[in-house]
């Protein structure tokens, strides 16, 4: 949710099938407000993708909002870092690297 350009609380899927459907309640009676998570988890822009991931990790969220000076620039989530590091250990692979099995 945001107010003037700064984030209020985020609301994800996830939230709306925990705290809305599966309890039943009306969506179109149930404000965003009521359900949000009112703490937002951000990450500056200059953030490298391993802190970024440990940051989501450590607070169990799945969508990391990228914030510059106090405004959400924009955002990144767990399939997105799944991505960047499945690139990054191809490329580990293209450079001779050999898979160690335990």
């Amino acid at each position: 949710m945001m107010t003037d350009g700064y984030a209020q609380g985020i609301l994800t899927d996830r939230d709306i099938v925990l705290k809305v459907i599966a309890k039943g309640s009306d969506p179109t009676l149930t404000k965003v407000s009521d359900v949000m998570q009112p703490h937002v988890i951000a990450a500056g822009p200059e953030m490298d993708i391993l802190e970024a991931s440990r940051l989501m990790s450590f607070n169990h969220v799945r969508r990391l909002p990228i914030q510059e000076d106090g405004r959400i620039v924009g955002i990144v989530s767990a399939v997105d870092l799944a991505h960047v590091i499945r690139e990054e250990v191809d490329n580990l692979f293209s450079l001779g690297a050999t898979p160690v099995y335990h």
